[in-house]
């Protein structure tokens, strides 16, 4: 069996990125490889732009000739899918469910009839698609990048790249808290107009300073607005790898919460209850004992172990 990763970006970034590719290149590199979509110059909107060249994509596809095509991002997932019939191999395209929910119908639709199977990290978002091509993967992180450090320094920090993310209640908050120091990073979050003195503003770090940010926090703060976008998991499973406590709703799809039910907080309650919960979690650390409990859960390897076991399924039914 030969699995064929397709990513939307290079692959210069930290392994626990790479939803197991990294992993599965140290253990079983006869079995995997990958691509990243290529940038093309097209002209439009009245000028030069770069944008990703799926046929291209599909034409890797066609030459690598592979049994399994794991497209990690939903929306290259979409436009692939949507060119499969110039794919002239028989393979199997497997995607992962992140954007893609009632919320996207245009995307569902797509993903429902071209893909053969659709990875969910939530079941919440595994039951709206409502297909039997679905399956159920816990998430990981790699808590050897990401080290246990018990020193930290009573600021809050928040993530976030995306449009889910409810700055406006995190100004709410940090009025309440003017003690406490927020720390945000994330692609836009210099342009936001936030009025409390008190959020710092740390723009776009890379990847190490990120980690430096979340392995000194007292607090990792989830705030999301209430929809049905998959928005967050990674940071609260990296906060949590650095030994840092972590907040967020626990009504969302970040996460099937089970263990991590103690890290949620009601998404209704009032902003100063919100804001009391906040200055109580800073108080409150990762005991060596969770951090343990939660490494044999959501360690990188061992996620790594569970989407080799689905793709050793998928094997199985294409032998047959």
């Amino acid at each position: 069996m030969k699995v064929l990763y397709v990513f939307n970006s290079s692959l210069d970034r930290p392994s626990f990125m790479t939803y197991g590719y990294s992993y599965f290149m140290k253990s079983f590199s006869k079995k995997y490889d990958a691509y990243s979509i290529e940038k093309k110059t097209v002209f439009t909107r009245m000028r030069f732009r770069k944008m990703p060249d799926y046929y291209k994509a599909i034409s890797y596809i066609n030459t690598s000739n592979p049994d399994i095509v794991y497209i990690t991002s939903d929306g290259p997932a979409i436009e692939i899918l949507k060119l499969r019939s110039n794919i002239h191999v028989e393979v199997k395209i497997v995607v992962n469910a992140v954007g893609i929910t009632t919320s996207h119908l245009y995307g569902k639709e797509v993903f429902l009839q071209k893909s053969d199977a659709i990875i969910c990290f939530s079941h919440k978002i595994k039951n709206k698609l409502e297909t039997t091509k679905t399956k159920f993967i816990k998430y990981g992180t790699d808590f050897d990048y990401f080290k246990y450090k018990s020193d930290k320094k009573g600021y809050v920090v928040c993530i976030g790249n995306d449009l889910h993310r409810d700055w406006k209640l995190l100004d709410k908050i940090a009025n309440f808290l003017p003690e406490i120091d927020f720390f945000i990073i994330g692609r836009d979050v210099n342009k936001l107009h936030l009025s409390s003195s008190n959020i710092i503003s740390l723009g776009n770090t890379d990847f190490l300073e990120t980690r430096d940010v979340l392995m000194s926090a007292s607090l990792c703060l989830i705030l999301t607005k209430n929809n049905d976008a998959f928005s967050g998991e990674t940071t609260i499973l990296n906060s949590l790898a650095c030994g840092t406590n972590v907040l967020f709703p626990n009504d969302d799809n970040l996460i099937d919460h089970g263990e991590l039910q103690r890290y949620t907080y009601r998404r209704n309650i009032d902003n100063a209850t919100l804001a009391d919960r906040v200055k109580k979690e800073i108080n409150n650390t990762v005991s060596i004992g969770d951090y343990e409990k939660l490494k044999k859960i959501y360690h990188y390897d061992v996620f790594c172990k569970r989407l080799d076991g689905f793709f050793s399924t998928l094997e199985s039914d294409i032998s047959e």
